[in-house]
Parts: structure tokens; sequence; C-alpha cells
């Protein structure tokens, strides 16, 4: 994009206060999915506590692929910020029930298995409700590539500003409307897949010789969770985004319909449409959110994602949405193998020239400041990233950790420091009956 088209995009916000308010404005929410662990690194067996409540209806806290798999979600918050807190403590209240000798594993890729954590992995599953997808999962993943884990950020736009372009487009219908603006996002982030990868990729080495789909001794890479031998579909059952959302929601039905997919939630793209179970429900009531699927957990962060990451996605997905830009299907095919080569290079391999780097940080840098500078830090952070790819924190844990064995323990060391710090915290009893409560689902 030409530096005065973007200029052109930027003054349609610039010049209306109203919209350049609204922008950072919408519901946010985060989800983490994190193993529990031993503190000697290796997955912890002990069932999943009954003190976490009933994780068929809990509000935010469940487990996943494993008994040992913890997800849990934020309810929609303000803003990134506020989500950030309610992570954090969601977390600390995972960790105020852990048992002694357990840790939170503060990485995507999931520690050392032997024989009897595959057995167990494969054979302890409590939630029937859902074992039918599980055994699915199973055959076709393998238990040590379906419990690789990591964060979820999920983001809508201001009601109100969909409403004000709404009214200025002239269109008849708000869903349809609304839906055209979500797809259309979707598609500038998917776009930008690589960056995402580059700025945030965290799981340069396999753990795990055990895992069925990544290749033995492969050398270090900047994300093995977003390459193609991460969480993601093969070839063949990548659902095209280049047309429009009706024709995406096809696609995945047709998927679907011939087996290649078990439900819409195999489909593990960049971007997941959020806002009812069914796609179908989505094109006839409207996309509510987006959940963005392609960071890393950050292994430097005791909650899995900092404040300052969280600032530099939402930037991120702001200077994609203003861009406004359109992408043709070889915009798309090319962005997604940029992608896939980026994932697998190694973390201290230069990738963006200098001329994109200074574009790029000149065009945030507006954003930033359309919105009085409020993601300064994430700007920060970007900025740092893309002048210095040994400051990427996949780069950062290879000088730390250059092996697979060093990488282990160094996280095993994460974990076990944090839960620790955790322990020694004196929280008044009050506190912790109030998290007791909050964690069994009685408090909202």
């Amino acid at each position: 994009m030409q530096k005065v088209e973007f200029q052109e995009k930027l003054a349609l916000y610039s010049e209306q206060s109203q919209w350049s308010a609204w922008l950072m404005q919408g519901n946010f929410g985060l989800e983490l999915e994190v193993n529990r662990a031993k503190n000697t690194g290796h997955l912890s067996h002990a069932p999943y506590p009954k003190s976490f409540g009933n994780r068929q209806i809990h509000p935010f806290l469940k487990s996943d692929y494993s008994e040992g798999m913890i997800e849990l979600t934020t309810q929609p918050q303000p803003s990134m910020q506020a989500a950030h807190n309610e992570l954090t403590y969601l977390v600390n209240l995972t960790r105020n029930e852990l048992a002694d000798d357990e840790i939170l594993w503060p990485f995507s890729l999931p520690p050392k298995v032997n024989e009897a954590d595959i057995f167990w992995l494969d054979t302890t599953f409590k939630r029937f409700w859902v074992k039918d997808y599980r055994d699915y999962l199973k055959q076709r993943y393998g238990s040590v590539h379906a419990i690789i884990s990591g964060p979820h950020v999920n983001f809508s736009l201001s009601a109100n500003l969909l409403a004000a372009m709404f009214e200025v487009s002239k269109q008849e219908n708000q869903i349809t409307f609304n839906n055209q603006i979500y797809f259309k996002l979707a598609k500038g982030i998917e776009n930008y897949r690589w960056l995402f990868i580059y700025l945030f990729g965290s799981s340069p080495l396999n753990l795990n010789q055990a895992d069925q789909i990544i290749p033995q001794n492969l050398s270090a890479v900047r994300s093995l969770r977003n390459s193609v031998y991460g969480y993601v579909n093969k070839a063949e059952n990548v659902i095209n985004i280049d047309g429009d959302f009706a024709q995406y929601v096809s696609q995945i039905e047709a998927a679907i319909e011939a087996g290649k997919l078990f439900s819409n939630h195999e489909y593990y793209g960049t971007v997941r449409f959020k806002g009812a179970e069914n796609y179908q429900t989505l094109l006839e009531h409207g996309i509510k959110y987006l959940e963005l699927r392609v960071v890393d957990t950050n292994p430097f962060d005791e909650y899995g994602l900092s404040v300052d990451d969280l600032a530099a996605i939402q930037l991120i997905i702001l200077w994609i949405f203003i861009k406004d830009q359109e992408y043709s299907v070889n915009d798309i095919k090319r962005s997604r193998q940029k992608a896939d080569e980026i994932a697998l290079l190694n973390p201290s391999e230069e990738v963006v020239s200098k001329e994109l780097v200074n574009q790029m940080i000149d065009e945030l840098t507006a954003v930033n400041h359309l919105v009085g500078g409020q993601l300064s830090k994430g700007l920060k952070l970007i900025a740092t990233r893309l002048s210095d790819v040994n400051a990427t924190p996949a780069a950062q844990l290879m000088k730390l950790a250059p092996e697979a064995n060093d990488l282990q323990e160094l996280i095993r060391k994460f974990g076990v420091a944090r839960q620790k710090a955790y322990r020694q915290l004196l929280l008044p009893e009050v506190i912790r009956v109030e998290m007791q409560k909050r964690l069994r689902g009685e408090v909202r």
C-alpha cells in the first residue's frame, strides 16, 4: 500500500474524533490452554481436581484434551488490560489448587513424555460428553501432539463504530455488513499471519520424539506450533479464505460432510469466527467476535501473555483494520507460504527487509498516535523485534537453551520458580475463601 493511500485511510478516523475513540472499544477476552506438570518436568497424572468444580458447565475453567490440560477463559472485558487482569486472577486461582509437587507448564509444546505418560494420555479421560471427538483427535493426531497448547486472543469491534460505518455504507442489512467487516479483517490477519509468527513464535524445539507428526531431529525453528508440523490442518483440508463468509461456511460444511473435519472446531485457522457453535447461525445472526489463534505461549511471562504482548497484538489488528486492503487469491496463498516458511526458519535468521520494517513502523506509529499513544508499549515491542531478530522470544530461548534437553530444563525451572513464588504469597484467608468460591463457579 502506498503511503498516500494509507494516510487517506487513516484520515477517515482522524477526522472523526468519535470514530478514533471507538477504535479502542469493544469486547476483549483471553483463553489459555496450559498443561499441569510435576516439578520434575514430567506430565502430572493427578485427577482433575474436585475443587475446580463441574467442568461441563464451569464459566471459566475446563479441561481440554487430557485430564491435566487446563483451559482458562476470561469473561468479556472492556479492554485488553482488563482481560489480562482477569487472566492473572484465573491463573493464580489455578495455582492455588495445584498439588505441592505440581506446576503449570509455561510452554506451548508439552514436556518430555515416557511410555507411562502416553498410556495415561491415551486411556484416561473423564469428559464423556465429548469422548467421540477426543477419540477422533487421538487417532488423527496422537495424544502427545494433541496436548500442544497456547493462548487465544478474542476481540470484537465497537458496536458504535460498526453502526456508524453501516450508516455511511448505505447497505441494507447490519448483520450482513458486520459479517463483511469481520471477514475482511480476518483476511487481513491471515495475510499477516507471518508477522504474528515472527513476533510471538516461542516454540523452537520439539521436546518429544514420541510426537508422531513432528519430524525427529528437526533443528531449531521459530514456531513449531504454528508450522506445518504443528497444531494445523493438513494442506488438503485447508479452507480458503479468499471468497466471502458464505463461501467460507460452505467450505467448512462440505469438509465436515466429507469427513475431512469432525466439526468446525477441528479447523485450526489463524482466526475463528465466534458467537455461535454453528457457522450457519453466524451467517444468519452475525459474527460477534474473532478468535486469534496464532500466538504461542510466552514462556518469559508468568501468565503466558504479557500486557505488552497484548498491546502489540491490538495495534497490529487496528493497523490491519484501518489499512482495509483487498486481498486476492494469490495474495492469501503467498502470505500463507511466507508464514509457513518463517515458522520453520532458524530463530536468528533475518526475514524482514529494512524497507518493509521502516514502512510498517511508520504506519504503526501513526495508528498509535491516532489512539492517543495508548499502545506505545506494544509499538516499542514490535519495533524492537522487527529491528533485531535476536530480540524475538524464539531467539531468546535458543540463546538460553540451544538444545532440547536444555530447553526442557529451562522451562521446568520457569514453572517451578513461578509456583514457588505464588506459594510464598501471604494472602489473607478471606481472599483465599473468595478464590475458592470463584474457582467453583459460585462467584463470577
